[in-house]
């Protein structure tokens, strides 16, 4: 049983810039889900800083295959990235990963 993907108001996919997420974005255009309902969302590792753990080709990356599939695309991040929280000094472990501190649509 396939899902009715135009029951959905919105269909959001999870893009890394990687395999998983492209695979999932051409196997819904491929089940017939309404174009127009897609949203391509995006983490930033590295915040919206300089880089530290993602690829400088990332961002670009997705924005290009957004821009190609004339998609919208959100990015989000926590303030200071990974860098901030891996550097962070605290007692407490495990520690509530908190709000996203940003959120941008291109």
């Amino acid at each position: 049983m396939s899902p009715d993907l135009a029951s959905y108001d919105r269909i959001i996919v999870a893009v890394s810039g990687g395999k998983d997420g492209t695979a999932c974005l051409l196997a819904l255009l491929e089940a017939g889900a309404p174009v127009e309902r897609i949203e391509l969302w995006h983490h930033e590792v590295d915040g919206a800083g300089r880089s530290f753990m993602d690829w400088p080709s990332t961002g670009p990356y997705v924005a290009a295959l957004a821009c190609d599939f004339n998609l919208p695309l959100y990015r989000s991040w926590r303030e200071g990235g990974f860098e901030r929280e891996m550097l962070r000094d605290t007692k407490r472990w495990p520690r509530p990963f908190g709000q996203f501190c940003g959120l941008d649509k291109l």
